[in-house]
């Protein structure tokens, strides 16, 4: 009987006991059924990274301690990261995230005003289908490549630096001060 001490083994055709357990594998010519020399690769299909973004800790560590976002905006925020295409563009119904998460779709509203007021998504102004277009501030998240994050980055002011349009009000400042 096969396993038993002294009788015969049984092997899986094609397989030789090898000390590490390893399967030992052979190229045949299908046509001829001769062996040929070298060694088979075999490469496993690139696997895809599947959904993915990256999220930047510091500043969701200040929307967390913002207390203007409340447990429904977060939701919301959370959706609507979920729904990120490449590059952080959103294209959503309001309607359809509130029958999603079950809220109303006027408590969806407030939620993306008070994303949009604190510089979590920005409104493109644009509709697709009926949709309202947003996209994620790259402040926040990134998907996409790290070569278009960084020219994406690279093409940004600095937030703490605003333009103030002068005009009139300027051209006084630069006049000596008669007297």
């Amino acid at each position: 009987m096969a396993g038993q001490e002294g009788g015969p083994q049984i092997k899986p055709r094609g397989r030789k006991a090898t000390s590490s357990g390893r399967r030992n594998v052979m190229l045949i010519d299908m046509d001829t059924g001769e062996p040929l020399d070298g060694v088979p690769l075999l490469v496993p299909r690139k696997q895809g990274i599947g959904d993915w973004a990256m999220i930047m800790l510091v500043r969701l560590g200040e929307l967390a301690a913002d207390r203007e976002i409340t447990g429904e905006t977060w939701r919301v925020l959370a959706y609507v990261m979920a729904q990120a295409e490449w590059e952080n563009w959103v294209r959503l119904s309001q309607a359809d995230v509130g029958k999603v998460l079950g809220l109303k779709r006027q408590s969806v509203q407030r939620a993306m005003r008070t994303l949009v007021a604190k510089r979590v998504i920005e409104k493109s102004g644009t509709t697709i289908g009926g949709n309202n277009v947003y996209r994620i501030c790259k402040d926040v998240s990134w998907r996409g490549k790290m070569t278009s994050y960084r020219k994406a980055k690279q093409g940004e002011k600095p937030p703490h630096l605003k333009i103030i349009d002068g005009g009139k009000d300027m051209a006084k400042l630069d006049q000596p001060k008669e007297g």
